[in-house]
């Protein structure tokens, strides 16, 4: 047996890897080029194998064939693929969709198989963590009370399969269920709602996702028991959408849900360990065949069944600039040609859509619908950076109400912060329209009065906050309780500035003009999600695709914390 010095063993000293040039982007066709490549150079591995373990070679290809025989049930024409790239991770499953996309676009049809990534530990991989910003939230705790977790992805899958179908008091012995239509029949009934959702709601309090001290407009305590209410039906719905990914034929086009694919998976690793013809290969990869069934050889297995099954890999390898990507070390410590590599940060079936490797929950609270439209021109387009993705455009309000809050936080700040200058007149204005919309009738004459005398010998105004506080001083707004907040007032700027900004009421004053005016000077110097449509000329993409302009991928969104988050929220489901 060879000696080892990695988790695979090395039988030389390794070779640097051999990066493949994507400097073009990882348009789909690169791609297909990138996997044709490698397909030509291991199309003699067959043959290498057999010279350098002495093996006869016609027992290579039964080897070869069986494998096939046992994965598809038939024989295969036309190139075939293993896939690596779907683990178990609720928190990953949007970009599980936008690998589907890719994948189906490089033309394998019926010939790829998906080994589901199941073995890898739980405490590393986290399947029962969703995060809300900058929140890691439990959710196989706070919804399923789950305190005892598997060791592994796998086992927490099945766990978490028949936690799921409990709380929503579904029979798990049923042969085909569609876990969303099972979610939304219960998202129906007032009763489940009240006694079994609205208590989870009042749980996720104790996360503190709307901190005090980023509060930067008044939300009423419904109105946050509604967000979180949400929260929790959106964790529901990512959880039903995740298992009906894994139980049907998304990962492979092959029939049979996950459990399936695992019992197929062991049945080819089984096979393999049983061929006396492959010790030789076993102890090069030093692999022991009496204890084989453990996740430290599961790696190993996998790239010995690509290359013994003749299957191109679709999934990551994670080279890096000084090694070559783990397929390839299996490759070199077999005598075997070496591949090009994938170079670092570089993912070819499935990426990030934003610079932060956002979770698929935080993607669902931002763009919910209009993640599809993304896929589409992300699954052909792909390029590494600033690749355009057409929106269409009844998806158009959410991305500019996005776009108006990143805005919107900066314009809030400045103005409490005594950085935007506002004229008497136009806070006068703001103040009677603070009374009018809490009053919910006319202005009182004496309050009106009040209000006038005390701007007479304002000027420009800068601390806001301070202005307040001094109107608030005054011994009959005390007494009459005709005092103003400041979160209230905001509130009311802020969802008239949206109305604005989504060109839904126009600028009906002088006041308000100055308001917009100030906002817009902000607009202008953020980056912005939405593309406009003369900006695109460059992008070689079909003007009738476009419909109102798009979006730039990946999505520079920073500070996307859990207030920033329910703020948002709050205004999506307010004003689409």
């Amino acid at each position: 047996m060879v000696e080892s010095s990695s988790s695979y063993g090395k039988s030389r000293e390794e070779s640097k890897p051999n990066f493949y040039n994507f400097d073009e982007g990882i348009r789909y066709k690169i791609y297909q080029e990138f996997l044709e490549r490698r397909r030509e150079i291991s199309q003699n591995d067959l043959k290498i194998l057999s010279q350098n373990f002495n093996i006869e070679i016609k027992k290579l290809i039964e080897i070869r064939e069986n494998i096939r025989k046992i994965i598809f049930g038939r024989e295969i024409e036309g190139p075939v693929a293993l896939i690596t790239t779907y683990h178990l991770l609720p928190w990953e499953l949007e970009y599980y969709r936008l690998a589907q996309k890719r994948i189906n676009l490089l033309g394998y049809g019926e010939n790829i198989f998906s080994i589901p990534i199941g073995y890898m530990k739980v405490s590393q991989e986290k399947p029962h963590i969703f995060k809300i910003g900058d929140r890691e939230i439990d959710y196989a705790k706070l919804i399923f009370n789950l305190t005892k977790i598997p060791e592994t992805s796998y086992d927490f899958y099945l766990l978490i399969k028949k936690s799921f179908l409990e709380f929503l008091g579904v029979e798990s012995l049923l042969e085909s269920i569609d876990y969303r239509q099972e979610l939304e029949r219960k998202i129906n009934d007032e009763n489940f709602i009240n006694e079994r959702l609205k208590p989870l709601g009042e749980k996720l309090k104790n996360f503190n996702l709307l901190k005090k001290e980023d509060r930067i407009f008044y939300l009423k305590d419904k109105e946050i028991e509604q967000l979180y209410l949400t929260i929790i039906i959106n964790i529901l719905y990512l959880i039903a959408d995740f298992l009906n990914f894994f139980e049907g034929k998304n990962i492979d086009n092959q029939e049979g849900g996950i459990e399936k694919k695992w019992e197929k998976t062991k049945e080819v690793f089984s096979y393999l360990i049983n061929q006396q013809t492959l010790l030789p290969l076993f102890e090069r990869l030093d692999i022991n065949i009496q204890n084989y069934d453990k996740p430290s050889n599961y790696g190993k297995l996998i790239f010995l069944l690509i290359i013994l099954g003749g299957f191109d890999h679709i999934g990551a390898e994670w080279a890096t600039q000084q090694e070559t990507g783990k397929y390839n070390k299996i490759r070199e410590i077999l005598g075997l040609p070496i591949l090009s590599d994938i170079p670092p940060n570089i993912f070819l079936e499935r990426f990030s859509l934003t610079e932060e490797n956002f979770d698929s929950l935080i993607l669902r609270i931002l763009f919910n619908d209009v993640l599809e439209s993304i896929f589409y021109s992300t699954s052909i387009e792909g390029k590494p950076t600033a690749y355009f993705s057409p929106i269409k455009l009844e998806y158009r309000k959410r991305i500019k109400i996005i776009d108006f809050f990143i805005i919107y936080r900066s314009f809030y700040e400045r103005l409490k912060n005594g950085e935007i200058k506002i004229s008497n007149s136009t806070l006068k204005y703001l103040f009677e329209k603070y009374f009018e919309t809490y009053l919910r009738e006319e202005i009182p004459a004496d309050l009106k009065e009040r209000i006038k005398i005390f701007f007479e010998d304002k000027a420009e105004i800068k601390d806001i906050v301070q202005i307040i506080n001094d109107f608030n001083n005054i011994k009959e707004n005390r007494e009459y309780r005709t005092t103003i907040s400041f979160q209230h007032l905001m509130r009311i700027i802020a969802e008239n500035l949206l109305k604005i900004y989504l060109e839904e009421k126009i600028i009906e004053s002088l006041e308000e003009e100055e308001i917009f005016s100030e906002f817009s000077k902000i607009a202008n110097e953020t980056t912005t999600l939405e593309q406009k449509l003369e900006d695109l000329s460059k992008q070689n993409i079909q003007t009738s695709e476009i419909k109102f302009g798009g979006i730039k991928i990946p999505l520079e969104l920073t500070q996307i914390d859990s207030s920033f988050l329910l703020y948002l929220l709050y205004l999506i489901n307010k004003f689409l």
